[in-house]
Order: structure tokens, then sequence, then C-alpha cells
């Protein structure tokens, strides 16, 4: 990112880079009753100036095209960091999976280190996977969602079932999925074809 220090190359002027940077520092403090006020005053000086130098657009100009630079390259970083984030993650992952692949064939639970290290084979919690065949589950296990007029959803609500449905042109599908709750609820006590509820699976617990 272009520091203050190098944004000065651009030959932006002492005026113009001092408010900038005090409504930078006003943004990235803790905010107090006194905040709005004191950025109200340094937005009226930032217009003053615009108004002022109007004609001497130097300044304004390079800064904006650093301040564009800059921008990108904050972007492009996060992008790069987001990615890097995203492997370590699935290398993490990988390995636990390995360990407890490994540690479910010796059939272990535990693995002892030194210093009271150790690696724990446990079953997940929480709700089991919820696994759903979309081709073959009933419709009146799936939920769609509609976009219509409100004059006639009114309409459809006062008289149900509708002797006739408005066009497909006006009608507009927002969603048709499965109605994962109403699923596993009825999974309780009833078979539903095209969905059946999974094993939880184990994860590696590092201590």
């Amino acid at each position: 990112m272009t520091s203050h220090s190098s944004l000065t190359l651009y030959t932006i002027e002492d005026a113009l880079l001092g408010l900038i940077e005090a409504r930078e520092d006003i943004l990235s403090s803790e905010q107090t009753d006194e905040t709005p006020a004191e950025l109200a005053a340094i937005e009226t000086a930032l217009a003053d100036y615009v108004r002022q130098e109007i004609r001497k657009c130097d300044g304004i100009h390079h800064f904006l095209n650093a301040a564009k630079a800059a921008e990108r390259e904050a972007r492009d970083e996060a992008e790069r960091m987001e990615k890097r984030a995203r492997r370590i993650k699935a290398s993490m992952d990988r390995l636990k999976s390995i360990c407890v692949e490994v540690m479910a064939m010796a059939g272990t639970k535990r693995i002892d280190g030194t210093a009271g290290r150790y690696l724990l084979r446990k079953g997940n919690g929480g709700l089991a996977p919820l696994v759903v065949q979309e081709d073959i589950l009933p419709e009146n296990f799936r939920d769609i969602t509609v976009r219509v007029p409100k004059q006639w959803w009114r309409e459809l609500l006062a008289s149900l079932p509708p002797e006739e449905m408005p066009g497909e042109s006006t009608i507009v599908t927002l969603a048709d999925e499965s109605a994962n709750a109403r699923i596993r609820e009825c999974l309780k006590h009833m078979e539903i074809p095209g969905a059946h509820l999974g094993e939880r699976g184990e994860s590696l617990i590092i201590k």
C-alpha cells in the first residue's frame, strides 16, 4: 500500500495531505461523541480547499491517481492473502482427515506425544448431515419461492385454490429447493424417498 511519505512524491500540497490524513485518523480511531463534529469540520475544510484551489488541480489530480493505484494494490493483496488462507486451510483439513483415517484403520482413538500433547479422534456432534436426491424427492418436501404482483398475491390468498394462475411471464421463480428443516423433522418417524441422514463423521482434536 502506498504510504503517506510516498504520496508526497505526487506533489500533493501540504494543506490537502494534512486534511486527508486528519480525516483518516478520525475514521480509524475510536469513535466518541465529538467524532461527528470533528469529521464535519474536516469535510468542510476539504470543501473549502477544493473551492479555493480548483484551478490548481494538480494536487487533487495526483492524489486521486495515487489513491486509485493504492486501492487497486490493496485489493490485489487482499485477494492474494485470501487465496493463501484458503490453501492453508485446505492443507490443514486434509492433514486432519488423513490422521482421522489412519487412526480409524488402526482402531485407536488417541495418540500421545510429548509434553502432554496428543491427537484425539472424536465423533462429530450436532445434526447429522442431510443427504437429498433432488430428482426423486417428493414435491411436498420442496419449497418454491416466487415473485408476483402484490394485487395477485391478495387475490390468490382470497381464493385458494385459484381457478386461474397468472402467466409464467409475470411469475418469477426465485428458488425451488428442498425443505430441509421439514425433511429432518419427518425423517424422525417416516422414510422419505430421496432423503436420508448421513453419518456425522469424525474430527481430530489437537491438544
